[in-house]
């Protein structure tokens, strides 16, 4: 079968109407783009997304006129992450508690086994609801080969549909005091060439702050400095904008308060116990969740106070086998 080629003029494409892209949530997300958002367990990604759904669907943006919010409109979220019970005790003061016009609908039961099954269902909600933006939260909740696929969809949707995506995933192990990049995300060579931008949260060295950090864009130059945040609980969960930043300044402490960390007897056992199964310093680092350095440290320690006991015990026994000789 031939394939139909067809020419489309350069000038059409250079128009006006095309060199205007709005923005969703400042350079990160612009509008009808497929987006990533990733970062650590726990670092805040599910509330970021919040915070921006609320800032297209309400304009209540916290970053103030940092990071602007162009777009308006209706949020869709598909919330793998947490139950009603969990959003409810972050959200009931929040302004999504009093939407009477549905400016903000989540989808909290979500079965992904069927990725031609659930792209029908997407769509028909998209018609239905027309939202400006489409958060998933969040890609790693989906059985590893579905992934790509699932991605796949979410392109071509946005090939006829006026809306935009933000998929949120989580990183691979990974070192806080190490800056972020794209080869942090879970199955990244797979996840970001399918996505137009992509942006992390990371952790800064005091540990009371985060940072966001732009990694990749197709609309827009990529921001060079990263957004210094810090998550508030009152009245409801979300970030605050305090600075721009460099993000080495905001690292550069992490090793020092690394050595601080608390490794006690459980760590030892467990640290013992793997090294002698063969796992390498690194292996058992990224078993406990502590520094390379600490698991070295431990073990050298360990290894040689079990060492002088051992020397004292054969010197001891030697001293007894002499007396009995006399």
């Amino acid at each position: 079968m031939s394939t139909q080629l067809r020419a489309v003029s350069v000038a059409e494409t250079l128009k006006d109407s095309y060199k205007s892209v709005r923005s969703i949530f400042g350079s990160y997300i612009k509008e009808g783009d497929l987006t990533l958002l990733f970062g650590d367990s726990n670092c805040g990604k599910s509330a970021l997304a919040c915070d921006i759904a609320m800032a297209v669907a309400y304009g209540t943006n916290n970053f103030g006129n940092e990071i602007e919010n162009a777009v308006k409109g209706k949020v869709l979220i598909f919330d793998l992450e947490n139950n009603d019970s969990q959003f409810y005790s972050r959200y009931a003061n929040s302004p999504m508690a009093s939407d009477e016009s549905d400016m903000i609908k989540r989808v909290c039961s979500v079965d992904i086994t069927d990725v031609d099954a659930f792209t029908g269902e997407l769509v028909k909600m998209l018609d239905e609801y027309e939202p400006v933006l489409v958060v998933f939260d969040n890609i790693t909740k989906v059985e590893t080969k579905l992934r790509v696929p699932l991605m796949e969809r979410f392109k071509c949707i946005l090939k006829s549909y006026e809306t935009s995506f933000l998929v949120i995933s989580h990183t691979i192990k990974r070192k806080l005091e190490k800056p972020i990049d794209q080869n942090d995300i879970r199955g990244s060579k797979n996840v970001i060439d399918f996505v137009d931008a992509a942006f992390g949260i990371g952790l800064c060295a005091d540990k009371m702050c985060k940072y966001i950090k732009h990694v990749k864009s197709r609309s827009c130059e990529k921001i060079v400095e990263v957004a210094k945040v810090k998550l508030e609980t009152a009245p409801y969960l979300h970030f605050e904008f305090m600075e721009w930043a460099d993000e080495n300044d905001l690292l550069k402490c992490m090793d020092n308060s690394r050595s601080k960390e608390i490794f006690g007897p459980k760590d030892l056992h467990k640290a013992v116990m793997l090294k002698r199964e063969g796992h390498s310093i690194r292996e058992i680092s990224d078993k406990l969740g502590k520094s390379k350095s600490t698991v070295q440290r431990k073990l050298a320690e360990y290894e040689e106070k079990n060492s002088t006991e051992s020397d004292n015990s054969k010197g001891k026994k030697s001293k007894e086998v002499m007396t009995e000789s006399i």
